[in-house]
């Protein structure tokens, strides 16, 4: 019983505040966004796009820049007005980290990344 409490708890949870769903195994932080790390850039794309199609999003028309960094930088909608799911993969010490993140529909710079030229990309969502 216990269980089935929690479980409709979180459903509601996720329902209310239109957080991004098919996160399991994604380490949590505080500022309430995910990151899962992979060996291989095809397993982070897999992965980054079964999320995205989760939350009802079209995958098809997604930018991928294959060996580059970051390997896709995008939005998609949120249940929630005024804001805004991001999400990210970026290549990091020879592994890939899958990032979402659930923010303001404002410019919002998020962090830098180094590109393949050692060029530093900043990743703002506009």
């Amino acid at each position: 019983m216990k269980k089935i409490v929690v479980a409709l708890v979180l459903m509601i949870s996720t329902t209310v505040f239109g957080q991004i769903l098919g996160l399991s195994g994604f380490e949590v932080f505080n500022d309430g966004s995910y990151m899962l790390t992979v060996n291989t850039e095809q397993e982070a794309i897999e992965r980054y796009r079964s999320i995205v199609d989760i939350n009802g999003c079209d995958t098809t028309s997604m930018v991928i820049n294959w060996g580059n960094n970051p390997v896709i930088f995008d939005s998609f909608k949120s249940d929630t007005k005024g804001m805004v799911n991001v999400g990210v993969i970026i290549r990091f010490n020879g592994k890939y980290d899958i990032l979402f993140a659930t923010i303001k529909k404002k410019k919002n710079h998020l962090f830098d990344v180094i590109d393949n030229d050692g060029v530093i990309v900043e990743l703002t969502y506009e």
